[in-house]
């Protein structure tokens, strides 16, 4: 499949809201854009420039977001070296007692070697080296605190509630990429997204959400790893969710 690749830059604090996230008025954001806000994101804009979209096959809109002919892959960090890194293993620990976390070694507890005393590793992304070693890609956060009353206008304590968005801080860059086989789809993307300014996310009236997208006009096919030689062992990551079929052919976690 093609890769059509492209940076999102953050012009604002952007809350992408977990499920459960705690409070009822807060949120906490999703450390990485998912590739559903993505696709929601280019719905919009489809819908704009074209109007509705028909639920017939032959249809530009449904073949773009509904016929499973594109992929829209989670928008991960990118490193400051401009390379989109990958979420690491939760099967990777350190040793807690190191005294170094940032170049202490790292154990995948999917094979049989562990530390004495285990404890993760303090960051979610990463770029694989081709010596083995790995680079930290860490995400900035930003607390905003809110006030929210029954009154308009009005704070006093018995009608007013303080609540806090822990979001992603403005001024970072992660890189997202869609895959798909068919020009005419990945023309038709390279269009919508050629528009740059967006909206995504929660509280987008209340300031967050602005982002920039920049295509990528030089994108190389390229693997994002290099798988490592084990003699009779084989680990697989995950990177996005993944819904699986049981043993009598249901889906099932």
């Amino acid at each position: 499949m093609a890769q059509l690749r492209f940076e999102i830059r953050l012009k604002a604090p952007v809350l992408i809201g977990q499920v459960a996230a705690g409070e009822e008025n807060s949120a906490q954001s999703m450390d990485y854009i998912p590739g559903s806000v993505l696709r929601g994101m280019l719905v919009n804009r489809y819908v704009k420039k074209h109007g509705e979209i028909h639920f017939d096959k032959t249809d530009l809109g449904y073949r773009l977001f509904f016929s499973g002919a594109v992929q829209f892959l989670h928008a991960y960090p990118r490193s400051k070296e401009g390379k989109r890194s990958l979420p690491i293993p939760r099967s990777w620990f350190i040793e807690k007692n190191d005294p170094d976390p940032d170049t202490a070694v790292i154990y995948d507890r999917a094979f049989p070697v562990a530390p004495a005393s285990p404890k993760s590793p303090g960051f979610s992304f990463c770029l694989l080296n081709g010596d083995q070693s790995v680079t930290q890609v860490k995400v900035e956060q930003y607390i905003g605190l809110h006030n929210t009353s029954s009154k308009r206008f009005v704070k006093q304590q018995v009608d007013s509630t303080v609540y806090r968005y822990d979001a992603l801080a403005a001024d970072q860059s992660f890189a997202g990429m869609i895959l798909t086989a068919d020009d005419e789809l990945r023309n038709e993307l390279k269009d919508l997204l050629s528009a740059r300014n967006f909206r995504v996310g929660r509280s987008q009236r209340a300031g967050y959400g602005a982002v920039q997208v920049t295509l990528d006009t030089n994108p190389q096919e390229q693997a994002e790893y290099e798988p490592a030689k084990a003699p009779s062992l084989l680990s697989l990551t995950l990177l996005s969710d993944v819904v699986l079929r049981e043993s009598n052919g249901q889906w099932a976690t």
